[in-house]
């Protein structure tokens, strides 16, 4: 006998988050499996690390994000956050450029918007998943990424953490900047 995950999980929790999804199928799969759950729907999407610096950004599957984005539109109504996860800052800032002018038009003051990127330097996609330990970019100061969260929130988003490598430091940081106490 399967498990019905949604009615099992759907007493105990205030949301379902469909986290580092790298592809649009996995976006199909978790609407299919957890929808209509009367919960919060959000979507975290993760993006090819160097993409912002190429010009165009991706997913991990290499699908742009635009064309992304496009399949999303119809189901906005299923869904209620889109998030970015596990990858560069300058992924996330671009990709909110692009969701500030094609998503946030649909939807009401409730969606969520965000990121929480990582602090790896990883600003190419030359090795295979979980294959290389990365070192952390020594520019991700505290300072620096909290310049870079109220960016992110001066284009619509207001949901900002961090992934690996973003350590208190730097969310005590992002408090401060954003006028709240730690």
């Amino acid at each position: 006998m399967l498990l019905d995950f949604k009615a099992a999980l759907a007493p105990y929790v205030d949301l379902f988050l469909a986290e580092t999804i790298s592809c649009w199928a996995e976006v199909e799969a978790f609407l299919r499996h957890i929808g209509n759950a009367d919960k919060p729907l959000w979507l975290s999407v993760t993006l090819t690390p160097g993409s912002a610096m190429q010009g165009e950004v991706t997913l991990r599957d290499g699908t742009t994000l635009e064309a992304f984005l496009q399949q999303l539109l119809p189901r906005l109504a299923e869904v209620n956050g889109l998030l970015f996860n596990c990858c560069q800052p300058e992924e996330i800032a671009a990709a909110m450029t692009l969701v500030a002018a094609q998503v946030l038009p649909h939807v009401d003051e409730n969606f969520r918007l965000g990121g929480y990127p990582n602090a790896f330097d990883e600003r190419t996609n030359d090795g295979a998943s979980n294959a290389t330990l990365h070192s952390m970019r020594e520019d991700m100061t505290p300072a620096q990424f909290a310049q870079l969260a109220v960016a992110w929130q001066q284009l619509g988003a207001n949901v900002l953490g961090g992934c690996c490598g973003i350590e208190p430091e730097h969310i005590q940081a992002l408090s401060k900047q954003l006028g709240r106490s730690s």
